[in-house]
């Protein structure tokens, strides 16, 4: 199941095994060839490690791609329509956390008005909105 939300962020929900993190590779992998303009990212959030950061998402891409999280903001404020984030399975962070990834998600669309695709194997959408991000 795909659910979309505003600022042309979509859900990816499916049981284990049904493709989801093969569609989002997918994606990555045609946008990088595409001449579009489209600047994909692909974190696996399970690669988060560090939750005690400001914002976790942004501490964990800025780890992934060997700059500061102040560079990594600053590529998000500059090419905003451009940036597409493919964040890759959200029911595999630990419970404990989700919480805090879905707030760091809810900045990134909101603060820098960034493109996002989520993967998972349940949906989030409640917690989304819960903070007024996709309700009217």
């Amino acid at each position: 199941m795909i659910s979309r939300h505003p600022l042309g962020s979509f859900n990816i929900i499916g049981r284990g095994g049904s493709g989801k993190t093969h569609q989002l590779i997918n994606l990555f992998f045609c946008f990088i060839s595409s001449q579009q303009g489209i600047i994909p990212f692909y974190l696996p959030l399970n690669e988060i490690h560090d939750f005690h950061t400001a914002n976790c998402v942004i501490s964990a891409l800025s780890d992934y791609l060997e700059v500061t999280s102040a560079q990594f903001k600053t590529i998000l404020q500059q090419n905003s329509s451009n940036i597409l984030l493919l964040l890759d399975g959200m029911n595999e962070v630990e419970g404990a956390y989700q919480n805090q990834v879905i707030r760091a998600i809810y900045e990134i669309l909101t603060r820098y008005n960034s493109r996002i695709v989520l993967t998972s194997r349940s949906d989030h959408t409640p917690q989304f909105n819960s903070m007024g991000y996709g309700s009217s």
